[in-house]
């Protein structure tokens, strides 16, 4: 229940010698680490480090990281998609938390070109992007489609579902996300 899991993630934070959590998320997970005196990052005036001035292009994202009113780093990603600007916004602010200079963090993550499988360019078939996504959960499905929305205007989504509980516990979900996609085929469950 939903209940149980922000208990177990609760207890959770309070072991933890200190947590950072992306504040726009609106879950309980933001709610707790504060209770827990976590750092907040995210979009919003109420956070600890703030994402502004954010850039999307075809080739990536640049966004500004904040405390307050003072820009602490400008980084550049050669990953798109708001979701990938918010998991680089806890990276940095992780890394200056250990004590890593913000050059090495900007330069880390200027170099990263993402990982296998999500959000992979595979190649093109005419002028059409073929990518291949291994989101399995509606969220990431959510993510991934509005991205590529974004980034190429029309999507067509070729989904195969991974196992037939978790079609069934997220099916509304699913078919929420597969409606952002202007076209969508359904093949069997893996």
């Amino acid at each position: 229940s939903e209940e149980r899991l922000v208990e177990s993630f609760s207890r959770f934070a309070r072991s933890a010698s200190c947590g950072v959590v992306f504040w726009d998320d609106g879950g309980a997970a933001a709610r707790i680490a504060r209770e827990c005196g976590g750092v907040l990052v995210g979009f919003g005036d109420g956070c600890d480090y703030r994402v502004a001035d954010v850039l999307l292009r075809d080739d990536g994202a640049s966004f500004s990281l904040m405390i307050g009113d003072r820009t602490v780093a400008r980084l550049k990603l050669r990953v798109y998609g708001m979701h990938n600007v918010a998991n680089a916004a806890l990276a940095a602010v992780v890394g200056m938390l250990y004590g890593v200079c913000i050059e090495d963090v900007e330069r880390g993550l200027a170099s990263f070109y993402g990982i296998e499988r999500r959000c992979e360019l595979i190649g093109y078939i005419g002028n059409r992007a073929v990518i291949y996504d291994y989101a399995h959960h509606p969220t990431e499905m959510r993510c991934t489609l509005e991205t590529l929305k974004a980034r190429f205007g029309s999507v067509t989504c070729i989904f195969r579902p991974h196992t037939y509980t978790r079609t069934a516990a997220f099916f509304d979900g699913f078919v929420e996300a597969l409606s952002i996609a202007d076209r969508s085929v359904l093949l069997d469950i893996f």
